[in-house]
């Protein structure tokens, strides 16, 4: 997702956190900026502009799990940055399936047999079929057409059980979201806006369900706390009693859900 894009969708926290215009203008100019330097963006890119916010009044990075990250407290930029660097590479050293016959994929508490299936056709399809995934594709079909259906299967998978879930949850906390989006965000696994927008990554379908369920959990508790303080973190253990096994097992995990 582009800074201009979490621009769009996160300016209204801004402002509702610092009411004086002058000063939101200077923060996102500076933030413009720091997104324009390269070295920024393949460190940083997935900064927000209100954690950048966070960051240029307490000189801290909000503390977050989505990198990976395991600490119980606040962190500095630096080390932010060091941690990032070494889930990168950790990124780089995960398995890359082929996707050819008898690969496992994971989906949520399943893992599922592929079996591929060429045929006269000029378009992809893929079905499930009790612990298989059949995915049907032309003759000249190569990796990335493959991949490219597969992701396609697991985005559409995603937007299903993820929704369910939400709502389910969103009931119990009483809170409302306005839209669920799913990307494959390559910093986070999922990401709430100051609009109530929700985003996931297709990706979680690769994480056992019980982990799958505390992203959505953790993003619906944002609509009622927009950070990570004591009463957000009392919140999530309240309609989510292990989240920190759950949230320890995409730290240790997180890199082996980039399969494809």
């Amino acid at each position: 997702e582009s800074f201009f894009g979490r621009m769009k969708t996160e300016i209204i926290d801004i402002i509702a956190r610092c009411k004086n215009l002058d000063t939101v203008k200077q923060l996102i100019n500076g933030y413009i900026n720091m997104h324009n330097n390269e070295r920024y963006q393949e460190n940083l890119a997935a900064l927000s502009p209100s954690e950048f916010y966070t960051y240029k009044v307490t000189g801290q990075y909000p503390l977050d799990n989505y990198y990976g990250i395991e600490t119980t407290e606040l962190m500095s930029l630096e080390q932010i940055i060091e941690a990032k660097l070494e889930m990168q590479e950790k990124k780089k050293e995960a398995v890359r399936l082929q996707l050819v016959n008898g690969d496992q994929l994971p989906f949520l508490n399943e893992h599922l047999t592929l079996s591929v299936f060429r045929e006269e056709s000029s378009r992809c399809r893929v079905k499930k079929a009790g612990d298989r995934l059949l995915l049907f594709v032309p003759y000249e079909a190569d990796y990335e057409i493959r991949r490219m259906a597969i992701e396609k299967w697991y985005r559409k998978m995603a937007a299903q059980w993820i929704r369910e879930r939400a709502v389910f949850y969103a009931g119990m906390m009483q809170v409302s979201f306005s839209e669920i989006h799913i990307k494959d965000q390559r910093s986070r696994w999922g990401s709430c806006s100051g609009l109530s927008n929700l985003n996931f990554s297709f990706r979680l379908m690769l994480a056992p369900a019980a982990v799958a369920e505390y992203v959505v959990i953790h993003e619906l508790c944002h609509l009622r706390y927009m950070d990570h303080s004591q009463s957000f973190w009392q919140m999530v253990e309240a309609f989510c009693s292990d989240y920190k096994v759950r949230k320890k097992w995409l730290a240790e995990h997180g890199n082996e859900l980039y399969l494809f």
